[in-house]
């Protein structure tokens, strides 16, 4: 969403922009499936049952809970007031989210995934600093 708003407000005052993308660094994995936006996340997860886990942050989970249910999701967020009102106006329980702060092992990663029985989780590829590597080994 930021990259898209800099794109055009560069593209209205004629300035050149110029953008540099991470290397994707994942390694094949069967388990793991990239997509480019959050309807191709659910389209892919429509079709499953289960609860989905969430680490992609407040921003996104309304969206996700709109398309998929509240009810199928369980959230990872920072414990800040905003996140949880973010939450709260999107309809997740208080037990529906681990509002936490990282960095996380790959133990811990797997504890919260089993503690809400995940069939998938769905996070975003941020870096290094993101631990989706960690994530990605928990599967």
């Amino acid at each position: 969403m930021i990259s898209g708003t800099v794109m055009t407000a560069a593209h209205a005052d004629q300035i050149r922009y110029v953008r540099l993308e991470r290397e994707n660094g994942l390694a094949e994995d069967p388990n793991l499936k990239l997509f480019d936006d959050l309807d191709g996340v659910v389209d892919f997860l429509k079709p499953t049952t289960g609860t989905v886990y969430l680490s992609t942050g407040s921003k996104t989970a309304g969206e996700y809970a709109e398309k998929l249910g509240v009810t199928r999701l369980h959230v990872r967020v920072l414990p800040t007031v905003k996140a949880i009102g973010l939450l709260d106006d999107a309809g997740f329980e208080a037990d529906q989210i681990d509002a936490v702060r990282g960095p996380f092992s790959e133990q811990l990663n797997m504890d919260l995934f089993a503690r809400c029985q995940a069939v998938a989780v769905v996070t975003k590829e941020s870096g290094r600093r993101g631990g989706v590597q960690e994530k990605n080994r928990c599967l």
